[in-house]
């Protein structure tokens, strides 16, 4: 009998399943238009998407996609 196991599914994964596409989570220019034009969330300070500002804008929205790419930063988030 074989079983078979799906690969684990990675935080970018999840983020991108959030937000309904890919884009690369280390362009700053790709987050910021994801967030504040696609989501339309809050914009930050400076539409900054540091991981400090990108903790403040999870707590103030609980946005799923801002949640993930925290955890791909390993931020441990609830």
């Amino acid at each position: 009998m074989t079983v078979t196991t799906a690969a684990p599914t990675t935080h970018a994964e999840n983020a991108f399943a959030a937000l309904g596409r890919e884009l690369n989570l280390r362009s700053r220019r790709q987050l910021q238009l994801a967030l504040f034009d696609q989501l339309e969330l809050p914009r930050t300070p400076r539409d900054s998407v540091s991981t400090p500002a990108l903790r403040d804008l999870y707590a103030q929205t609980g946005s799923e996609f801002v949640g993930h790419v925290l955890r791909h930063r390993g931020v441990d988030v609830a």
